[in-house]
């Protein structure tokens, strides 16, 4: 590939990804009050408290109690963890390393700490993952990247809602790259990620298993994901550790705020409830009923089908050609990875629709592999394929994203601090709507009460 050609696919894949952002600048510029965007007025509590208190006053913990004396004990939604002797509830049912570099990032580069500038912070980290897939797939990398840009859960959620489900993807692609070339930057993505979310530790099992078990990798390149341990004690037991030491930092940051007890006893309530085991919570989704299964159906349908229906298509025509050439491009440490993390944490699969965002990753590896097994005149009418489905995926996306903004939290919020003293117990005649954001902006710890007068 020439330079010139090389400069205008890069060219190509900013100018896309400028399109994206384009798409998405109107929301970045209103209040939150849209799917899922309580998240990130639940971070901003914590950031807030940081910023006005000191991150080493909370010891590094991620606190979700403001200082007032009304608040202290008030336990009111199942992300309040666990407590501290002071009556402070944190939040650990993930570990904190998003909440840490976000607002880190935000403080170095002296942003403000809002919920517009963690928008900017959600985007910035979906052109590493572009930068990631182009170094991937270098210079096979335009339609691959071109497929994920446009997927409607990414186009929405790496534009508009920020969490630990997000940025963790970043950590895996380049995990993916590096573990291809150096052990080093592999090993510090590995950390990142398993001090993220918990698919980073699958994700790393995964991969070990893939390794012990493939008998030669270099019947699977081009790209051989894994490569760096195979065949290699060394680095499996380097990988093992940095794992278990990203586990510890988790661990001892949060016992250390909380005590042994109280945070075996907090992740344990919130494992059982996100494996489907407790029926107590509003947004519970039971592990042995058929509705379950349906709504994350559903969520890899409306994100996924336009996309999937083109492969297949592609897929039964050329029945021969695929089966002649291994199917490296599934990535099976990645997909083994995303379904054992919807096995296990069933119940947040099902009540969150951006749980099967983490699939979006693995779209681009279908796409190069699909275009590895067609002939030339099946490759252009491929890539039209792939450009005729992108107006149907932006589509999608308006359509997900067309629901009325929820702003009434400002008034109840208003209302609260109106009416409630700092030494008394918060209440709200607030149901059906996630209480994050009362909490943020009223600086209160709210309980819902339908007695109350503010509603």
């Amino acid at each position: 590939m020439s330079l010139k050609n090389s400069f205008f696919r890069y060219f190509f894949i900013l100018i896309t990804f400028g399109l994206t952002i384009l798409l998405s600048y109107n929301e970045k510029s209103q209040i939150i009050g849209k799917r899922h965007q309580d998240l990130i007025a639940h971070q901003l509590i914590t950031y807030n408290l940081w910023n006005k208190f000191g991150f080493l006053h909370y010891h590094g913990g991620l606190i979700l109690t403001f200082p007032n004396e009304g608040d202290l004990y008030q336990k009111n939604d199942p992300i309040q963890t666990g407590k501290n002797s002071k009556g402070e509830y944190f939040y650990f049912s993930y570990p904190p390393f998003t909440f840490y570099s976000t607002y880190f990032l935000l403080k170095i580069l002296h942003l403000k700490i809002n919920e517009y500038s963690i928008r900017w912070v959600a985007t910035f980290f979906l052109f590493l993952n572009l930068l990631a897939l182009y170094f991937l797939f270098k210079e096979n990398s335009f339609l691959p990247i071109i497929s994920y840009l446009f997927l409607p859960n990414v186009l929405w959620f790496h534009h508009n809602v920020w969490f630990v489900d997000i940025q963790i993807i970043t950590f895996i692609l380049w995990g993916m790259y590096f573990s291809m070339h150096s052990l080093i930057p592999f090993l510090i993505m590995v950390f990142m990620a398993c001090f993220t979310e918990w698919w980073g530790l699958l994700w790393v099992f995964s991969l070990l298993l893939y390794a012990n078990f493939m008998q030669n990798y270099t019947n699977y390149p081009s790209i051989p994901i894994g490569k760096i341990l195979f065949h290699n004690k060394k680095n499996q037991i380097l990988t093992i550790l940095v794992t278990i030491l990203a586990l510890l930092f988790f661990i001892v940051i949060n016992v250390s705020i909380v005590g042994i007890n109280e945070f075996y006893r907090g992740l344990l309530e919130r494992f059982i409830l996100r494996m489907g085991l407790d029926n107590t919570q509003s947004d519970y989704f039971p592990r042995f009923e058929l509705k379950t299964y349906v709504f994350v159906a559903w969520y890899y349908l409306r994100n996924y089908l336009p996309l999937l229906v083109c492969l297949t298509c592609f897929y039964f025509f050329n029945r021969k050609k695929f089966s002649s050439k291994p199917l490296w491009g599934l990535q099976i440490p990645l997909i083994t990875s995303i379904f054992l993390h919807h096995f296990i944490l069933l119940n947040w699969t099902a009540a969150h629709d951006f749980s099967v965002l983490k699939f979006s990753i693995v779209i681009p590896f279908l796409v190069d592999y699909w275009v590895q097994n067609l002939d030339n005149l099946q490759k252009k009418v491929f890539k039209y394929a792939i450009f005729l489905i992108i107006p149907v995926n932006i589509y999608l996306y308006f359509r997900h994203t067309s629901v009325e903004r929820y702003t009434h939290y400002l008034e109840v919020s208003e209302c609260i601090q109106k009416t409630y003293k700092p030494t008394e117990p918060a209440k709200a005649n607030y149901f059906h709507q996630p209480l994050p954001y009362l909490w943020w902006k009223s600086e209160r710890i709210v309980s819902r009460d339908s007695s109350s007068l503010c509603k």
